[in-house]
């Protein structure tokens, strides 16, 4: 479009006039300008929602460097009361180095394979149970009062051990193998007397039977035996009068 500008004067009376230039608004420039402000408003919108929401990051890494500062004095803290963190941790390693062994893990892979078996073993070991109760029925014993004869008998025994009866026995000498072999001698000898039926001997008998040299050893024996028997009556005397 052409405009008509202010006219400059040339020469006597003529006018030139001015010619002018405009950039004309189009429609569709006129509708899109609308389109183009909501846009901006809504980036500028969430501009100022995205610097709200950044805003505790902001805040926190503003106090990062006082954070890390506190955790690592309480970390100090803590290695300072322990003392041996260092060795504790190279013991860790120790240990981790130990358990990846490859012997190691096979040794964990075979326990692994066993606790997985272990409803199997139950199974089994109970079917067993069962047959045992089953040949025991067939048999004639009764079992249905097991467990009460076994806690009866653990009890018995657990008294037993603890009886000072028991610990005067392991204390008097009874248990000495030089006393059971000497005592094995004797029980040996009676039960071969005892197979067959002993001879009548009066007085006179006796006195022929000292001739032996056997009998003699034994009397012998039993005269030793009976002076150290007296020289320990003696010395529990003196010490009850004590």
């Amino acid at each position: 479009m052409l405009a008509r500008g202010p006219s400059l004067a040339l020469g006597s009376d003529r006018k030139v006039t001015r010619m002018t230039t405009t950039n004309p608004v189009t429609p569709t420039a006129r509708a899109a300008a609308p389109d183009l402000a909501a846009t901006l408003a809504r980036i500028d919108a969430r501009l100022e929602r995205l610097e709200r929401s950044l805003a505790p990051l902001s805040t926190l890494a503003a106090h990062a460097p006082a954070l890390a500062a506190t955790v690592g004095d309480i970390v100090d803290e803590r290695a300072a009361q322990l003392g041996d963190v260092e060795d504790r941790v190279k013991a860790l390693g120790d240990l981790l180095e130990r358990l990846t062994r490859p012997q190691t893990l096979a040794s964990l892979r075979r326990v692994v394979d066993v606790a997985e078996s272990a409803p199997d073993l139950v199974a089994t070991a109970a079917d067993v149970f069962d047959e045992l109760m089953l040949e025991a029925s067939r048999e004639g014993l009764d079992l249905t009062h097991l467990v009460d004869d076994t806690k009866r008998l653990a009890m018995g025994l657990l008294r037993l051990t603890t009886s000072p009866e028991l610990r005067a026995l392991m204390s008097s000498g009874m248990l000495d193998p030089r006393a059971l072999t000497t005592l094995g001698s004797v029980a040996r000898t009676v039960v071969e007397a005892n197979e067959t039926e002993p001879p009548r001997v009066g007085m006179f008998g006796a006195v022929r039977a000292l001739g032996s040299e056997d009998v003699q050893r034994a009397l012998g024996f039993l005269l030793r035996v009976a002076g150290g028997f007296g020289r320990s009556l003696r010395r529990e005397d003196k010490r009850l009068g004590a």
